[in-house]
């Protein structure tokens, strides 16, 4: 069973028996996982080009003690009369198979690779902008945002390690860059950061 007639499914995540999927454009689909194995589809998608603030979804991550899923995009709405500003949108999943859009975030110019829970953190991998952080409350609503922090770098994606006490990141061309042939220069290439 399709979600949309267009999916784009990009990245998913299963939580209390239903798997949700980034589907691009058209937000957030959601489907219940079956004894057998099978899905049924319980939310076709959570944004549209025709609704009033659409957006896209192509990074999850879920804090799962408060059946909370944030949603990020890797660009805007470039081709239409909406804000290009890439949001962050934060899901309730308390009603499984059921997402309610509970808060929304604008990020400037930061558009995002990867999300990442780690313990109370979400980490937004935002490539040359850096790796930022937000506190997580215990209902699963971000701290202020204002608080984000910002390391330099091409951050790609990040692991929690020692139960959240310590995050490794994996930043892209760390120290160079890739001239106009793809090929990277001296001091490029990948590097693994322990924070």
């Amino acid at each position: 069973e399709r979600a949309t007639p267009n999916d784009h499914l990009v990245e998913l995540v299963v939580h209390e028996g239903h798997v949700y999927v980034g589907n691009s454009n058209y937000g957030l689909s959601a489907m219940r996982l079956e004894p057998d194995g099978s899905l049924t589809l319980t939310q076709s998608n959570t944004s549209d080009v025709d609704y009033p603030d659409p957006h896209r979804c192509t990074s999850l991550a879920i804090h799962r003690s408060s059946d909370t899923l944030y949603c990020a995009s890797d660009w805007g709405w470039p081709d239409s009369d909406l804000p290009e500003d890439p949001k962050l949108t934060v899901f309730d999943l308390s009603e499984p198979g059921n997402p309610i859009v509970r808060q929304r975030f604008a990020l400037g110019s930061g558009v995002t690779r990867d999300l990442e829970v780690v313990g109370d953190r979400l980490l937004l991998h935002h490539f040359d902008e850096g790796l930022w952080t937000v506190a997580i409350e215990a209902d699963g609503s971000l701290g202020p945002f204002e608080t984000k922090t910002a390391i330099e770098g091409n951050a790609r994606v990040s692991v929690g390690l020692a139960g959240g006490a310590r995050i490794a990141t994996l930043f892209s061309n760390a120290g160079g860059a890739s001239n106009a042939g793809g090929a990277e220069q001296p001091g490029g290439g990948a590097q693994l950061r322990l924070y």
